[in-house]
């Protein structure tokens, strides 16, 4: 019935998203918003929705608070947060620095400044959506509510995480920029295995949703390129992606790093009233 629940949330979240656009779109278009920036808003506005929908959903139908979405204890670690950024951060830095082919990008203060401030605050709520309806939620649903279950299946809901993000990223741009479509698909299917592992081990969602964050604020802020998601002024571009064997290293890295920084140990004894009887 839990798992029932939790699949529920997730599809019915997504749909509320993709319904509630267009008419959330035409109302901002009646703004005076710099076309730019509002076309960033608009890519961001179903995210939003359904990160709202799916924490209402939660609170409603699971009697779950905002931080028992991310850690069974209920209590979110922010350093554990701030080590996916910093992680992520360092290993897409060094990428810049040791590639060819960055330039930088001019651009009025004042745009730069208005993308800035919608960036930081519209992306940590996009990557937290997909994080919430496209991680936490379907993982629950495979282990029965909480982090703490046998490692069969955490296997089976890292591989269903891997599932769902390659899925979810099916119609990027990236698959019709020359790249390796094998490897390109292989990046986000392990974007969502390695992050859902790492969850396990950190006993909570915080890591992965700093390392999302970080790495769509670096191409939106920082390197940017042609055929990005992001139309916005970066301080740097780069003519085309960087190939995907690098990136994949660079994933590979990030999760490492995030992976043995020290963490802190998570109670295994759930209330039952919190998340129900879990099948063992």
């Amino acid at each position: 019935m839990r798992a029932f629940q939790l699949v529920a949330i997730t599809v019915l979240s997504t749909i509320f998203g993709i319904l509630a656009t267009p008419p959330v779109s035409a109302i901002l278009a009646l703004t005076a918003a710099d076309s730019g920036i509002l076309a960033f808003v608009v890519l961001n506005t179903p995210h939003i929705l359904m990160l709202v929908f799916a924490l209402f959903s939660c609170r409603l139908v699971m009697g779950w608070k905002p931080g028992m979405i991310l850690r069974d204890d209920g209590r979110a670690d922010w350093k554990v947060l701030a080590s996916g950024v910093l992680s992520a951060l360092c290993v897409l830095v060094a990428g810049m620095l040791l590639t060819e082919g960055v330039q930088p990008v001019s651009a009025p203060a004042a745009r730069r400044l208005a993308f800035l401030c919608a960036a930081l605050v519209l992306t940590p709520l996009q990557a937290l959506s997909e994080e919430v309806v496209f991680r936490v939620l379907p993982v629950r649903a495979v282990t029965g509510g909480s982090l703490d279950c046998p490692p069969w299946r955490q296997i089976a809901a890292s591989l269903v995480s891997g599932l769902l993000f390659l899925a979810l990223h099916l119609s990027n741009n990236e698959f019709s920029l020359g790249l390796n479509k094998v490897l390109v698909a292989l990046y986000y299917f392990l974007f969502g295995v390695l992050g859902t592992l790492t969850s396990f081990r950190k006993g909570g969602f915080e890591a992965v949703w700093g390392v999302h964050l970080a790495n769509n604020l670096f191409v939106a802020l920082v390197l940017n390129y042609p055929g990005s998601p992001y139309v916005t002024p970066s301080l740097f571009t780069r003519g085309t992606p960087l190939s995907m064997p690098v990136q994949l290293v660079q994933l590979v890295l990030i999760f490492t790093l995030v992976t043995f920084i020290p963490h802190p140990g998570f109670k295994k004894e759930i209330k039952e009233s919190d998340y129900g009887q879990r099948e063992i």
